[in-house]
């Protein structure tokens, strides 16, 4: 089978490794030469229900996930998709049969146990059960894989990219692929919910809610926070709707395979027709937007914890360790973005007053 041509470079290993920061600074690392570089954690191809609690069946689901948003990446000129995250060791031949299409290689990312459980405990409440981590740490070592080991807990970073790049090895695409999870009939449309605003107004804090919330009321929910599928470029780029468009579009086919009927979606705008490309490549399935506001106040307090590291990690986030001018400046450019959208009409919630669970339920209601 001819390859499409997308390099799709997979960091695994068990939590706390070092595989997001290690992807990030790849990712650089490659721009240097190449912009048509990009980047995935596969954890974000995965927020959708049925949730299962067979750990291979969610390793397929991811996969399938990932198949499909790199063929977005090759019809868009990509070379290279860095992704990080857990891959199941005993799932290595269905991952190259899924990703045939594909140049793939596979690079398990290692460090001794002291290490990693420090890494975890400074997580602080995002860390997890250390019990469940050495075992998973202990499983990748076991199973004794015939593929490129490199140890995170001896050098930088940086160096640890340029190591990756020098043992990455492309393995052969596989002769067939595994088959893809369709349905046999049209799946129903469904609704989606794109939950927008300004910087540091609390989407992704929101988003997420949405989508337990709606978890908790039998609703079979998919979430994507759009940001994560459109890093291309060196620290990520520029957004990029039309990419982040088409990679919601394809990732929203396999959800409702799955049987998803609600995808709750949350990431900046420029302008307030800018749904209307994300609506575009959902297949019919209607798109409800929803842009929230706070003042000034209310949004320094989030740029602040933000800041402060106080929300959910993720790849990407410049405010994170960010200084008192560049808040500022963040802060400066929301308030800016609100009044600009000010007389553009749609669903809008002020979240000054709200907390996140509230502001959730709002959103709930108005999307379906």
């Amino acid at each position: 089978m001819e390859s499409l041509g997308v390099r799709v470079l997979w960091l695994f290993g068990p939590p706390c490794v070092g595989k997001s920061v290690t992807a990030w600074e790849l990712l650089d690392l490659l721009c240097e030469n190449d912009e048509a570089t990009c980047y995935v954690d596969i954890d974000q191809l995965g927020m959708a229900d049925p949730v299962s609690d067979d750990e291979a069946e969610a390793h397929r689901s991811k996969t399938w996930a990932l198949a499909a948003i790199s063929r977005v990446h090759a019809q868009r000129g990509t070379t290279t998709l860095v992704v990080s995250g857990v891959l199941d060791p005993h799932q290595i031949e269905f991952t190259r049969r899924a990703l045939a299409d594909h140049d793939l290689a596979l690079i398990r990312l290692a460090a001794d146990e002291p290490v990693i459980q420090q890494r975890m405990d400074a997580r602080g409440p995002y860390g997890e059960d250390w019990c469940g981590v050495r075992l998973d740490v202990r499983k990748h070592e076991a199973a004794a894989l015939d593929l490129p080991v490199v140890r995170t807990d001896r050098s930088s970073p940086a160096a640890v990219a340029r190591r990756v790049l020098d043992v990455a090895a492309i393995l052969p695409a596989a002769a067939s692929r595994a088959d893809e999870p369709h349905p046999t009939a049209a799946a129903a449309l469904g609704r989606a919910a794109l939950i927008t605003g300004s910087r540091v107004v609390g989407k992704s804090t929101s988003g997420w809610l949405t989508f337990v919330l709606a978890r908790d009321q039998n609703i079979p929910t998919a979430f994507v926070d759009l940001r994560q599928l459109g890093f291309r470029g060196r620290a990520g780029g520029p957004l990029d709707h039309e990419l982040q468009a088409a990679a919601v579009g394809a990732l929203w086919r396999v959800f409702r395979a799955r049987g998803n009927r609600l995808l709750v979606l949350n990431g900046t705008t420029d302008d307030p027709t800018q749904a209307a490309t994300y609506a575009a490549l959902l297949d019919g399935t209607p798109l409800t937007s929803i842009r929230l506001t706070a003042d000034r106040t209310a949004l320094a307090a989030r740029a602040l914890a933000r800041a402060r590291g106080e929300m959910a990690p993720l790849a990407g986030d410049d405010l994170v360790g960010a200084d008192d001018a560049y808040l500022r400046q963040i802060v400066g450019g929301a308030i800016a973005a609100q009044e600009a959208w000010r007389s553009s009409g749609g669903l809008v919630i002020d979240t000054t007053s709200l907390t996140p669970s509230s502001t959730a339920r709002r959103i709930l209601d108005d999307a379906t």
